[in-house]
Formats: C-alpha cells, sequence, structure tokens
C-alpha cells in the first residue's frame, strides 16, 4: 500500500537510539519507520552522538554534534551532555528547517527533548512514549503543552496516565508493530517442538529476582532445557545488572546439570529466530510493558506465550497462549506451561492463533495511526523554540 498523498519527511527524535539495540525506543521506531517507508514518506531519525560506525549506516541517521555523550550512556551522561540547551535548540531547529520536516515526533519528553518543543514553522509534533508519563515532572508537562498530539505505546500506558491525574482527552495509542526477522516453524516442526523444544526466555529488563522466583518454580518433572538470553543494550544498563540476573540464574537450586543455559548478550535482531525453535516463551514480567514486544516477536515466530494476565498481555496474547493471575505466582506460570505442552490440540491451537495475532502487528497499521494523529493537529504556525525558556 502506498500513500495518495504528498511525500512527507517525518523526524523522529531519540537521543540514545542505536539501531538493533533492544531498548524500547528502538522497538518503536523500526516498525514505525519501515510502515513510513511502505506509505511513500520519508523517515529521518535524530540521534546523540557522535557517529558509531558499527551501527550508523542506516539511511536518515543523523548524529548531532551538540550532544555528545560517552558511547553506552547512562542517564547521568546523557543529561550531562544536553547541559547547553542553547546549542541542542539551535542545531535541531537548523535541521528540521533544512530537511523540510513535517511532522516532528519527539521519542520521550526528556530523551526526544519533548521537553524543548523544537518543532519549525509549519510542522506537525507528536509527543510519543514508551512510559508512563511522570505527573510529578516538569519536562512531562512542557513536553505534553508544546505537542499537537499526545501518543502512547499502548493501551496500558493510557489507562495509567488517566489514573495519574492527566486529561487524556484526544490521546492516542499505537498498535503494536514488529518487523519479522525469518519465517515461523512449519507445523510438523512445531509440534517435534512442543515434544522435546526448550522453553526459553527473553529478559529485557526484568530484575534478577523475578527470573529467579519463575527458576526456582521450575516442577520437579520438568527436564527440558530452560533457556534464559539476556539481549544486549546499551543505554542505561549497567553490567551490574547482568551479572545479578547471571549469578541468580546459576544459584537456582535443584534443578538438573546444565538444564538452565544462560544467552548473556543476545543481539536483538536474533531475538526472533531464538524463539521461534522454543516450545514455549515464558514472559515472567511483573512490570509489562518492556516485555510486550517479546511477546510480539514470540507470536511473529509462530510460538505460544505464558504470562501474567497483567498489563496488555491479555489482548497482545489472546488465543496464542496462556495468562495467570498475578497471585498464582511462578507455579501458574509452570502450571500453563504443562497444560500447553502436554495437551497437543491447545498447543496445536495456540501456535495456529500467535501467526494469526502477529498478522495484526504490522509496521504498516503503526505507521498509518502515527499519520492520522498528526492528521488531527494543527500546524506550527511559529518555531516553538523562540516562544518559551528551556529547562536546562
Amino acid at each position: 500500500m502506498i500513500s495518495d498523498t504528498p511525500e512527507k519527511t517525518i523526524a523522529f527524535v531519540s537521543l540514545p537510539y542505536a539501531s538493533g539495540h533492544p531498548s524500547e525506543d528502538e522497538r518503536i521506531l523500526g516498525p514505525l519507520m519501515a510502515g513510513i517507508q511502505q506509505l511513500g514518506h520519508r523517515p529521518l531519525v535524530l540521534a546523540a552522538g557522535p557517529t558509531r560506525a558499527d551501527v550508523d549506516d542506516e539511511p536518515g541517521l543523523v548524529r548531532l554534534r551538540s550532544v555528545q555523550p560517552p558511547a553506552a550512556p547512562t542517564a547521568r551522561q546523557l543529561r550531562s551532555a544536553l547541559a547547553d540547551s542553547a546549542a541542542v535548540v539551535r542545531e535541531v531547529t537548523e535541521l528540521l528547517t533544512c530537511r523540510q520536516v513535517d511532522i516532528v515526533c519527539w521519542v520521550g519528553a526528556e530523551w526526544g527533548l519533548g521537553y524543548l518543543g523544537l518543532a519549525p514553522a509549519g510542522a506537525r509534533a507528536i509527543l510519543l512514549s514508551h512510559q508512563a508519563p511522570d505527573a510529578s515532572s516538569e519536562h512531562w508537562r512542557q513536553a505534553v503543552q508544546y505537542a499537537g498530539a499526545v501518543c502512547l505505546a499502548s493501551p496500558c500506558l493510557r489507562r495509567t496516565a488517566a489514573q495519574d491525574g492527566w486529561d487524556t482527552t484526544g490521546w492516542r495509542t499505537l498498535p503494536l508493530a514488529v518487523v519479522p526477522e525469518g519465517k515461523p516453524a512449519v507445523p510438523a516442526d512445531r509440534q517435534r517442538l512442543r515434544v522435546d523444544g526448550p522453553i526459553r526466555i527473553i529478559a529485557p529488563r526484568e530484575p534478577a529476582d523475578v527470573l529467579a522466583e519463575l527458576l526456582r518454580a521450575i516442577p520437579p518433572n520438568c527436564t527440558r532445557p530452560i533457556e534464559v538470553a539476556l539481549p544486549v543494550c546499551d543505554f542505561d544498563d549497567p553490567l551490574r545488572r547482568r551479572a545479578d540476573v547471571i549469578a541468580a540464574c546459576e544459584a537456582v537450586p535443584g534443578v538438573r546439570p546444565g538444564q538452565i543455559r544462560i544467552q548473556p548478550r543476545l543481539p536483538w535482531d536474533a531475538a526472533e529466530s531464538f524463539l521461534s525453535q522454543a516450545a514455549v516463551t515464558v514472559i515472567p514480567a511483573r512490570e509489562p510493558l518492556p516485555s510486550r514486544r517479546v511477546a510480539a516477536l514470540a507470536l511473529a515466530a509462530g510460538t505460544p506465550v505464558v504470562a501474567y494476565d497483567h498489563g496488555d498481555f491479555p489482548a497482545v496474547i489472546r488465543q496464542a497462549g496462556r495468562t495467570v493471575q498475578l497471585h498464582e505466582g511462578a507455579a501458574g506460570l509452570w502450571s500453563a506451561v504443562d497444560d500447553l505442552l502436554t495437551i497437543p490440540s491447545m498447543y496445536a491451537s495456540a501456535a495456529a492463533a500467535a501467526l494469526r495475532q502477529a498478522a495484526r502487528n504490522t509496521p504498516l497499521r503503526a505507521a498509518a495511526a502515527l499519520l492520522a494523529a498528526s492528521a488531527s493537529t494543527a500546524p506550527r504556525r511559529w518555531p516553538v523554540a523562540a516562544d518559551h525558556a528551556p529547562l536546562p
């Protein structure tokens, strides 16, 4: 499908952006940019410098000279690099104007520079976030004020924002989208995986105690390999957390030697392939937002998912696996896994439903929703940078 509207340039401002990494900015922007290109428009990404030869071969990626944190910055280092806000305002405004940007998407109130409200005259401005708005944050207050539209990455975030006192009238949510990397297992292979395939877990941000709780509850009759992957993530992902997770996995008592296997640095572009060869994917997340895309990747691979029934998981998974109530804990997750793997008809139904669900999670659908949100806003009549004093 190609849009019949004139070609537009759509700029995403995301300081920590690095193509191929598993943080939420990249997981949102990758499918969105693919969908925007399918619609006949041009995506552009403004990210913090310096240029990174290993990940910066992506067309449309511009590194800012005015924001130069060290490689793999922490949040504190990125804030320090933003200290000269006047230089940031000048460079970003010049770039957006020279590139004749039609739509500016600030990917976050802080790391997307939404609090600066930068948009050239005539452009439309959208605040796009994968986090719940912080009612105590001046950055958030300003970003919402300057945005023509607010788009959140999930319905759960919008509900949370309303509960926190934000007026979410007119706010929108984007459909979940992934870019399939490979082909799902054929039905015969899927049934083979049901019989003897591994149980695989991707833990993007889960703390060590959440994984330890799950692994300690492995039933005595479970003899399959349990494989845990920790995806590579540069931004604000301290090595201490990774070491804690590995130590928690290795210290689980009562399992067969070698049953728990750890892949400490999984490239995100290999995540779907990793999940495609799993009998089932277990998502033990008690904070569901970072893991909903893991569920979507599993569905694209045709792999059933077991997770808790909170956040967006029930809507994402539907019939493509099982959800259990939080109070059932890790034992409930393993009970659901056992049901799926021991009842062939239930498993086959879940695997087929996974592919049906995945067919809805298209980049085109997400991009069309973003453009619809921008169409509901009025273009700026003046450069926003000139009408306020930015926060330091």
